[in-house]
């Protein structure tokens, strides 16, 4: 299973691959960036409290894309598979843009 997920303004990564990059084109819809990243996280116990002492690391899609109105948008996939077209189709198509705020 897949998920599709916006990316927090404080998230802290790291970039492992640039797949793609693009300059804004005022007015288009499009996808500037994808890159593979790498989050680093502490994971919770059976509890549910934050294990302080163990790391995990997630790697996943980041997918950087603007709409028609120039907003900007990041969002964050563990589909690896999946293109950033295709991947901007679904968000666009699911309407997950109209539920985010712009950065």
């Amino acid at each position: 299973m897949y998920f599709v997920t916006m990316l927090k303004k404080n998230a802290v990564y790291t970039v492992v691959e640039i797949l793609q990059e693009h300059k804004k084109i005022k007015g288009k819809t499009m996808v500037l960036r994808e890159e593979i990243i790498e989050l680093t996280y502490f994971p919770e116990n059976e509890h549910g409290k934050r294990q302080t002492k163990v790391k995990a690391t997630l790697k996943l899609k980041k997918v950087c894309y603007q709409d028609e109105q120039n907003r900007y948008y990041e969002f964050l996939t563990n589909s690896m598979e999946s293109t950033a077209e295709e991947e901007l189709f679904f968000i666009k198509r699911a309407g997950i843009s109209k539920f985010c705020s712009k950065k």
